[in-house]
C-alpha cells in the first residue's frame, strides 16, 4: 500500500509504540498502514474542514454541509475501528492483553 508522506511518518511513529508494547506482529503492518493512511486523511480533511465554513453553497444555489467534514468523519470512525484492532485503546488492550496491558509500558503511550 503506497503511503503519503504524512501517513508513513504516522505508520512509522505508530508502529514504534506497538513494538515497544509488544502490540504489532508481522500481520498486522496491512492493518497499521490502513490505519496511517485513515488518520492522514482525517488530519488533511480536518484542516480543510477548518479553512471553509461549515455549509456551502453547491453550484445550484442548494446549500450542504461541507464535504470536507464528512469525509474527516468517516476517517475518524474507520481511523478508530482500526486502532482497535491494533490494541491502541484502552478496551482494546485490555482485550488483548488482560489486566497486565496497565502495567507494564504504560510510559510509552505518551
Amino acid at each position: 500500500m503506497a503511503l503519503s508522506k504524512q501517513a508513513e511518518k504516522i505508520y512509522q511513529e505508530e508502529g514504534k509504540k506497538l513494538t515497544l508494547n509488544r502490540l504489532l506482529k508481522a500481520s498486522d503492518l496491512l492493518t497499521l498502514a490502513q490505519y496511517a493512511n485513515e488518520a492522514a486523511t482525517y488530519f488533511h480533511c480536518s484542516e480543510e474542514a477548518n479553512k471553509g465554513t461549515l455549509v456551502v453553497e453547491l453550484h445550484n444555489k442548494v446549500t450542504a454541509p461541507n464535504h470536507y467534514r464528512k469525509l474527516a468523519e468517516t476517517a475518524l470512525k474507520n481511523m478508530l475501528a482500526l486502532a482497535d484492532r491494533l490494541g491502541m485503546s484502552p478496551r482494546s488492550r485490555h482485550a488483548l492483553k488482560g489486566c497486565v496491558a496497565f502495567r507494564e509500558g504504560e510510559e510509552d503511550w505518551g
